[in-house]
């Protein structure tokens, strides 16, 4: 039995047919197909506009020189002091 690709059906659909397709879906439809079509552009814009702030975020991240982590010699120096007695006993 022969795979099936998703985009199969697809490529039986000739441009008389996407026609058919497209007069269907204004009969059914009608009016509320100018809204529909607003309505994703809108959506689809929103979208975009959120990963661009998004990509923002994340390169200006990326900028950081990062002040909250502590450099390597910083750390090597905190290493070195002796640790302070805190007058407990252990035993």
């Amino acid at each position: 039995m022969p795979e099936i690709c998703s985009n199969a059906i697809l490529a039986f659909f000739g441009t008389q047919e996407w026609i058919i397709v497209g007069l269907i879906a204004v009969v059914l439809f009608g009016s509320r197909l100018p809204k529909l079509a607003r309505s994703l552009g809108l959506s689809l814009g929103q979208f975009k506009k959120g990963l661009k702030n998004v990509k923002e975020e994340v390169d200006a991240a990326g900028d950081d020189d990062g002040d909250d982590v502590p450099d390597e010699e910083e750390a090597d120096k905190d290493d070195d002091k002796p640790e302070e007695d805190s007058g407990e006993l252990s035993g």
